[in-house]
């Protein structure tokens, strides 16, 4: 699961619509033009048609009021700045904006809001945030809103208008937020991004990926995968294969499946290997997840952690961590995250361990492009689950018990309900996973 600590995202081991005018100044300022994106230089001001004290005339999907001035294409402005008022408590204002398949949309809301929702053109509720802090986590490049009484992003799935929900538990004024952007690929023209995935282990700083509770060192000194490899009875001659299963598994995950799936055909991302491929190191358009070590090394806790949660990936040059030592421990009934509870003689070993590895890297570079964690409990099982339930959504357990036989599920990223009660994000409704990666690396 994520917890809210100092801006890392932890897998933790689990040992335990009418359109008014708009104001003066509302077309866009356009400073940078890419692929159709306009980015205003101000935002431009918008307030609430329905009169201050009445109800019923923007209170539902149906009835929202649009926003025409507003976009990521001219002469839209992509950034707005909305007031409205809530005349009571049952109140809530429906606002209604065009977005594109891919748009990155962010919102805050101050003043008597606390609640903001998106709505699908088709009806369809994406997420819901109440006092929610999606930014909490954004890198510093993020464009998107932060602060206020609640903030959400979404990334949209498909042309259309858009109903903005804004609502909260007291009445009086609020003032709303919105900007949309492109995602952060689109504009590196020629350039592909490139994860590096990094076995090798050795010195690394790891202050970036720190908590509160562990705040890392500058000069962790992480244990290699090949000296797990005997706790889970795999030959030292298996490192390469096991690898390459890895890296295969996290390359059908970001690019290979997506794109089958998914509304953008130009998914683009390369994966590589830093052992042969050690020159990408702190490269530009690289982020690097390091598979090695464990917690008493890094001195950052859990299982696995991200660097951030960055939607509509705007930053490029990330940093995630596999904890092997979380995933190779005795066989325990009570250490849910081992991989030796499910690998018996019929086990093939390198391919389970491998594609569990594979699933888990897969899951952090997730968190780095913009998914939060979804519900585990429920009857969908994906990448993004929180790690309340490993065997059955990492590892992809068939049901046979057994892990690396015939019956094994090959989980993905797709579309589930947000982790329920989670306090460190607020949100409910559901992510389409798939749908965020694909845009995540939006090719070119």
């Amino acid at each position: 699961m994520r917890i809210r600590l100092a801006g890392a995202v932890v897998l933790l081991s689990l040992a335990g619509l009418a359109a008014p005018a708009v104001s003066a100044g509302a077309a866009a300022q356009t400073d940078v033009s890419v692929r159709g994106q306009t980015t205003a230089s101000a935002p431009f001001t918008y307030r609430e048609a329905e009169p201050a004290g009445r109800s019923g005339r923007n209170d539902s999907t149906v009835t929202a009021e649009r926003i025409s001035a507003f976009g990521t294409s001219a002469p839209r402005n992509n950034r707005l700045q909305l007031t409205g008022q809530l005349s009571q408590t049952s109140d809530a204002d429906y606002f209604a904006v065009q977005l594109r398949p891919g748009d990155v949309l962010g919102a805050s809301v101050t003043g008597s809001a606390n609640i903001i929702g998106v709505t699908m053109p088709d009806g369809t509720e994406r997420v819901r945030g109440i006092a929610a802090d999606s930014a909490y986590d954004y890198p510093p490049s993020s464009p998107l809103p932060r602060g206020g009484n609640s903030n959400i992003a979404y990334v949209a799935e498909q042309a259309g208008w858009y109903a903005v929900e804004v609502a909260g538990a007291s009445t009086g004024t609020y003032t709303l937020t919105l900007e949309a952007y492109r995602p952060g690929t689109e504009s590196d023209t020629g350039r592909t991004q490139t994860v590096l995935i990094d076995f090798r282990g050795g010195t690394v700083d790891t202050r970036p990926l720190g908590t509160l509770l562990a705040k890392g060192v500058a000069a962790a000194n992480l244990s290699p995968l090949t000296s797990f490899l005997p706790l889970w009875g795999i030959p030292a001659s298996a490192q390469n294969q096991l690898e390459e299963t890895v890296i295969a598994t996290v390359r059908a995950n970001l690019q290979t499946e997506v794109q089958a799936g998914a509304l953008n055909p130009r998914v683009n991302v390369v994966v590589l290997n830093a052992r042969t491929h050690p020159e990408l190191v702190g490269q530009t358009n690289v982020s690097q997840v390091h598979v090695a070590g464990k917690a008493s090394e890094s001195q950052v806790g859990g299982s696995g952690i991200a660097q951030y949660i960055d939607p509509g990936n705007f930053s490029h040059e990330d940093l995630a961590l596999v904890q092997v030592g979380s995933f190779s421990g005795p066989a325990n009934p009570e250490n849910r995250a081992t991989l030796n509870n499910f690998l018996h003689a019929s086990s093939d070993r390198v391919k389970f361990v491998g594609t569990a590895l594979g699933n888990i890297v897969s899951h952090e570079i997730g968190h780095t492009i913009g998914l939060f964690h979804t519900d585990p409990d429920n009857d969908v099982h994906g990448i993004i689950d929180s790690g309340g339930r490993l065997a059955a959504t990492q590892y992809g357990l068939g049901a046979d018990g057994i892990g690396g036989t015939a019956d094994d599920v090959n989980t993905r990223f797709g579309i589930d309900s947000y982790l329920p009660n989670s306090a460190d994000n607020g949100l409910t409704g559901t992510q389409n996973s798939q749908n965020v990666v694909a845009w995540a690396y939006a090719g070119r």
